[in-house]
């Protein structure tokens, strides 16, 4: 349930700031998504909604190929 940002814990907060001044410097801001299994659906459209009314939308959802 936790977030990370380039492997360092944040709260949504803190995420929503950092983005903002990221896409402030980068228009064409893309953004690689990574969840793990365990990752609570909720968390996940959080993050993904975050992003969306940042206006980010060069979002990649990183997967595990099914074994």
């Amino acid at each position: 349930g936790s977030i990370y940002l380039d492997a360092y814990p944040v709260t949504i907060e803190q995420l929503e700031q950092r983005m903002a001044q990221y896409k402030a410097a980068n228009p064409a801001l893309p953004v690689v998504f990574k969840g793990d299994a365990e990752s609570p659906y909720g968390k996940v459209m959080l993050v993904l909604d975050t992003l969306k009314r940042l206006d980010i939308t060069e979002v990649g959802l990183v997967t595990k190929r099914a074994m």
